[in-house]
Order: structure tokens, then C-alpha cells, then sequence
């Protein structure tokens, strides 16, 4: 009969080394696997709000609702999850310790946590008010270049903004906002990387490169205003994006 050899001290050695490289190796891996399934299931949930709108317009005579935000009154007998508001890359709070641009707000209608916000020039309110004047206003999905009509997606704070084509870049990727010239950059945000996400006024749901928000039909005069003003002064982490 044999003899049965055991291993010897220096090749456990040997086998826990390659096993601890390994690891090494793959766990950073895995985690970027993780960090992108956060970024496509944020993209299905953008995709179901393309349903939402959708519907909604399609049973109020193609117009969008006459207020701002997501609220029961409006939208919430089309989705009626709330759950639906919250990015997986952005699911807790300040409060409970997350830091922009991963943590919820609140919702200014019905004070429910969410992480994405509306285009608010889409309101169909005739009124108008700040911004958001009469003529500029979308009010309704039904316009040309609709694949270029930012509707609703990733925001950093509050639930609604009015970018401006002369609203500037952040100097730095967690710039925190101050209020002055803050609306661009609500949205100008590292959530996915170089990337936000965004459903659009023909219903389709797509990333939205960084300085590609500068590109996008917000309100109905942004392209003229855009050739107006050009292109933002780049800061440098945002110059080769």
C-alpha cells in the first residue's frame, strides 16, 4: 500500500498566495459587474416612466401635466410604486448617510424620497413662472426632434430644473451646489460615471453623455440661445469626456 503525501506547509503557502491574487484580481471585477447592473436597472425604470408619460398624454389630449413634479394627483395611478422614483445607485438619503450625487431627495409634492427629476419647461401651465415662460414651455411630447426633449432622469437635488444653455459646468465632479447658476449642474452629475440617464418626449430611455446635456432641447428656444451664448467653458475633468 502507498504512502498518502500531505501537503507541506510552503505549498498551502503557494495555493493560498495564488488563491489571495486571485481574489485580488477579480473582486474589483465584480464590483465594476455590480456598479453596471445598477446602471441598466436605473435605465429599465427610465424605460417604465416612458410608459407613464406616455399614457398619461395619451389620455389628457397629448399634454403633459400643468404642474412640475411627480405627484398622486398626476401620475401616480400610472405607476403607483414608489420605488419607481429611486435610481439603485442612489437609494438613501443624506440623512442616513449617503452624499450627493447617491442620495435622494424629496419630492416637493408628496415629500416621498426620489432620485430622478423632471425637465420642469415641460409643464403644460400657460402660466408660466421664473424660467419657465409661456413661449418657451413644451406642454406637449407632440414637437419635432421629441428624441432630443429631456422629459425626466437623473437629478442630484430637488425634484424638478430649468437649465439654461448658459448655466455653467461643475468645477470639479462633487462640486456641491450653491444656488447661482445651479440648474445645469443638478443634472451634470457622477452617478454612472460620465454618464446620467435620461427618458425622453419620444418615450425612449438613454445615456446621456455629461457634456451632451449641453447638446439636448430642453425648452423650445435652447437651440437658438445655445448658438448665442456657444459652448460652456469646459473645466478640465470635463474636457476630454
Amino acid at each position: 500500500m502507498k504512502n498518502l503525501k500531505g501537503f507541506t506547509l510552503i505549498e498551502l503557502l503557494v495555493v493560498i498566495s495564488i488563491i489571495a491574487l486571485l481574489m485580488s484580481i477579480l473582486m474589483p471585477a465584480l464590483g465594476r459587474v455590480r456598479e453596471q447592473g445598477k446602471t441598466v436597472a436605473c435605465l429599465g425604470k427610465l424605460k417604465q416612466w416612458g410608459v407613464v408619460f406616455e399614457m398619461y398624454t395619451q389620455d389628457n389630449n397629448g399634454y403633459f401635466y400643468d404642474y412640475i413634479c411627480i405627484d398622486d394627483e398626476a401620475y401616480f395611478e400610472y405607476y403607483q410604486d414608489y420605488e419607481m422614483k429611486i435610481c439603485p445607485r442612489a437609494t438613501k438619503s443624506i440623512r442616513e448617510g449617503a452624499r450627493d450625487p447617491y442620495a435622494t431627495h424629496v419630492e416637493n409634492c408628496d415629500e416621498t424620497p426620489a432620485s430622478y427629476g423632471t425637465n420642469a419647461f415641460q409643464t403644460s401651465n400657460t402660466s408660466g413662472s421664473g424660467n419657465r415662460g409661456v413661449d418657451i414651455i413644451w406642454k406637449t411630447p407632440n414637437v419635432k426632434q421629441s428624441n432630443l426633449v429631456p422629459v425626466y432622469g437623473d437629478i442630484q437635488q430637488w425634484s424638478n430644473l430649468t437649465p439654461l444653455p448658459w448655466d455653467e459646468p461643475p468645477s470639479y465632479p462633487t462640486e456641491p451646489l450653491d444656488g447661482n447658476n445651479d440648474e445645469m449642474r443638478n443634472a451634470c452629475i457622477t452617478r454612472h460615471g460620465t454618464i446620467v440617464q435620461w427618458v425622453f418626449a419620444d418615450w425612449s430611455a438613454r445615456k446621456v453623455g455629461l457634456r451632451e446635456l449641453w447638446d439636448l432641447r430642453w425648452h423650445r428656444k435652447w437651440v437658438e440661445q445655445k448658438k448665442e451664448v456657444g459652448e460652456p467653458d469646459w473645466p478640465d475633468w470635463m474636457k476630454n469626456l
